[in-house]
């Protein structure tokens, strides 16, 4: 066999996905073709997100969004109006399962009535997991995804725009328990940021949701 060949035989091996992946890399129970819709809900020391999340994949991808919405709760002050929130991610799951890169997008737009403020996040990373045995009607998968955020906070304040950008370092882990249909799981995401007062932060996760 010709070296030119070998090379494509191996570069064909590589790129297309393999006949049973899902998307346990993420923490989602997810076999090729499944779709999912559910809740997420992020905590962090004064901001809560609730929103409406759904998830799919195909054997070389996963894909996932949400929108909903998020409310300060600072300790002593009462829960404030939602501010719309959103966001997107795909992952590339052709070559394995349990170990995918990925890259995800988010808008925040915090309601303030002296200016026009949007929050936009820009994450990539590589999630791994135990391996997921589809076979077993109850089973748990344990996940991390560690990554790089990159966080871009843009104001407008009587026509005049400022803007300041901040570097995350985050690491995120969970455990999803799941049966055939149902699924729920929760972790925690420890980000250390650059331009913040306090450095070192958490956010607790919790999801959950319906497959078909």
């Amino acid at each position: 066999m010709k070296p030119v060949s070998v090379a494509l035989f191996f570069l064909t091996v590589w790129l297309l996905p393999g006949p049973a992946w899902a998307q346990p890399c993420l923490g989602l129970p997810h076999e090729p073709g499944d779709h999912d819709v559910g809740a997420l809900v992020e905590t962090e020391t004064g901001y809560t997100l609730l929103a409406a999340r759904y998830a799919g994949s195909s054997r070389a991808f996963a894909w996932r969004a949400y929108a909903g919405g998020v409310t300060e709760d600072f300790p002593g002050s009462f829960p404030g109006d939602f501010d719309p929130a959103a966001g997107v991610g795909l992952a590339w799951v052709g070559a394995s399962r349990a170990t995918c890169p990925t890259i995800g997008l988010e808008l925040y737009e915090p309601g303030d009535v002296d200016r026009d403020v949007a929050i936009v996040t820009l994450g990539w990373g590589a999630g791994f997991s135990t391996a997921d045995d589809p076979a077993r009607f109850a089973r748990a998968i344990v996940y991390v995804i560690p990554q790089l955020r990159w966080v871009r906070r843009a104001s407008r304040t009587d026509g005049v725009e400022s803007a300041d950008t901040d570097r995350q370092v985050a690491f995120e882990s969970g455990v999803t328990v799941t049966g055939r249909r149902l699924w729920a799981g929760g972790g925690a995401r420890v980000r250390y940021r650059d331009n913040a007062d306090y450095p070192l932060d958490a956010v607790l996760l919790v999801r959950g949701g319906v497959r078909w």
